[in-house]
């Protein structure tokens, strides 16, 4: 009688998710198919500054995140969801540019950032967080980690430079050290240190210190493989 209950007691949950993901993916469908027969540039993404390209620079040294073309992806903007839009990240500047199709003067639209609350690009989930202190600045941030305990984020951060070839001069973008930003507890942190993890997670100093396989990610500044084994400490206390 158990085991009957229990499978019946499955079979709801799984009905119940199932749902729950054809009303998400009927959602998704519908806007899909209103922006089409509206057009895009019917809709509030043109809400936006037409973008007017200041810098010249090289293919490989751009300053935009991984590509220097449009890619598609999803962007949350003024409180709407827009799927397959064609977006590109400014990493310098930090800018969210999207290519608005029917538009005039091209269609290249600089989103108003403080209207854009999460984005998707490249395999890359990106959401807006405020600025922490005064070394901070408010802007987009990868989300990395986001479970029950905390949220993982990373900034990404481009340097311009001047290189004079010929007649002419390019800007070059190089990427610098990235900025992790822990939220936990309802409190943005910065973590530029070890010292700021086991400030933040005192209880796991010792274990953290006595994992041997984490020393090369301390090394190698992968801090998402140091809190993947914060969750899993956290998970078992």
């Amino acid at each position: 009688m158990k085991k009957i209950y229990l499978a019946l007691l499955l079979l709801c949950v799984f009905f119940i998710e199932f749902a729950h993901g054809q009303q998400n993916n009927k959602e998704k469908s519908f806007l899909n198919w209103f922006d089409s027969e509206i057009g895009i540039s019917n809709t509030d993404l043109i809400n936006g500054t037409e973008v007017v390209e200041k810098y010249r620079s090289l293919p490989k040294h751009h300053k935009f995140y991984n590509i220097n073309d449009f890619v598609l992806g999803n962007v949350t903007y003024i409180n709407q969801n827009y799927y397959n839009v064609y977006l590109k990240y400014d990493i310098f500047n930090d800018f969210l540019i999207a290519k608005v199709a029917g538009k005039k003067k091209g269609g290249i639209i600089q989103l108003i950032s403080s209207k854009v609350s999460r984005f998707y690009i490249n395999g890359t989930t990106f959401v807006k967080i405020p600025r922490i202190n005064k070394k901070g600045r408010e802007g987009f941030a990868e989300l990395m980690i986001d479970n029950k305990y905390f949220s993982l984020y990373r900034q990404h951060k481009k340097l311009k430079t001047i290189n004079q070839y010929t007649a002419a001069s390019y800007h070059k973008f190089t990427k610098i050290k990235n900025q992790f930003i822990l939220k936990y507890k309802g409190e943005n942190s910065f973590i530029n240190h070890k010292k700021d993890v086991y400030n933040l997670f005192p209880e796991l100093k010792n274990n953290l210190k006595a994992n041997k396989s984490l020393r090369s990610a301390w090394r190698k500044n992968e801090i998402q493989l140091v809190f993947a084994e914060i969750q899993n400490l956290l998970s078992k206390k």
